[in-house]
């Protein structure tokens, strides 16, 4: 009777040894946080006390009936909007020129992706320097101009708060979306795009055809970023506006940690995290499911 076991039982168990660590990492990391919150929301709790007591579905119904929360959800629409189009576009437009009109791009590479390897904060403290209604780089550059009637406080004014505040998120983030399209247009194999010249395709056939099909494994990077992005967005707009002025510049992760720490409503910031996952994979999880069948049907 032999009782040593056999090589594949011996390799199951080398692969259960060799798994059971991130697995154990990736339950106590992320399942037990989402499980814990989805509990917290149930409850009310001020943070402090030992106790929590059950409410059932009161923090979600407080919560969709604050008018902050409808404001912070139609914000996150507009960041929805602003990742999905310009910092992927802005990207894609800066790879096809890199890429076609530049041999030696190494340098402009660097230039695109510095922001994106500065620190949030600091980028925080450069574009507050930029738009300081009294002494800022913009204002002072309309007044130099003979313009003065068009300075204006880009983070005071409620009409236009959110979208200064985009532009200086495509400046710190549009470096990863170019990088990640740059490296897919050197993947098309140059024959296919000599062979369509060769046949009197247009630049715009050429993109259309071609470029635009063999980057749909990019493309489904991009767009998941994007999408992560704007459901996540919260350091810039925390550290520039604090979700103001009078929270025309909130979102839903800022009125989570306004609710939570501020207020000390950690069950209804709890509510708002359980909102805000829910969001994220209703639009991911198809959005993965229905790209990976098209980035198969490319492939093949």
């Amino acid at each position: 009777m032999k009782f040593g076991l056999g090589f594949r039982q011996e390799k199951s168990l080398a692969t259960m040894l060799f798994l059971a660590v991130p697995l154990s990492l990736f339950a106590v990391f992320f399942l037990y946080p989402i499980g814990y919150t989805l509990y917290l929301s149930f409850h009310e709790w001020n943070g402090i006390s030992p106790t929590m007591n059950p409410v059932g579905f009161k923090n979600y119904l407080n919560i969709a009936k604050s008018p902050h929360f409808r404001t912070a959800l139609l914000n996150n629409g507009k960041w929805f909007i602003f990742y999905l189009l310009f910092p992927p576009g802005l990207g894609l437009l800066l790879a096809l020129l890199i890429n076609k009109g530049v041999k030696k791009g190494g340098i402009f590479e660097t230039i695109f992706f510095l922001p994106n390897a500065i620190t949030l904060i600091a980028v925080a403290c450069i574009w507050r320097w930029l738009y300081t209604p009294g002494y800022g780089v913009f204002n002072e550059i309309l007044r130099r101009v003979g313009l003065p009637g068009w300075t204006q406080n880009w983070l005071g004014n409620p009409q236009i708060a959110t979208y200064s505040v985009m532009i200086a998120v495509l400046w710190a983030e549009v470096g990863v979306f170019f990088i990640i399209y740059l490296a897919g247009l050197r993947n098309i194999p140059q024959a296919l795009i000599d062979a369509a010249k060769l046949d009197g395709a247009s630049s715009f056939k050429i993109f259309k055809y071609i470029t635009w099909p063999m980057l749909a494994p990019s493309t489904v990077i991009v767009v998941a970023f994007s999408v992560i992005g704007a459901i996540k967005i919260f350091d810039l707009i925390y550290a520039l506006t604090r979700g103001g002025p009078a929270y025309f510049t909130s979102v839903l992760a800022v009125f989570m940690y306004e609710v939570s720490f501020n207020r000390f409503q950690m069950g209804q910031g709890a509510a708002v995290g359980v909102i805000l996952f829910l969001l994220a994979a209703a639009v991911i999880g198809p959005y993965l499911i229905y790209s990976t069948r098209k980035v198969e049907a490319v492939r093949q």
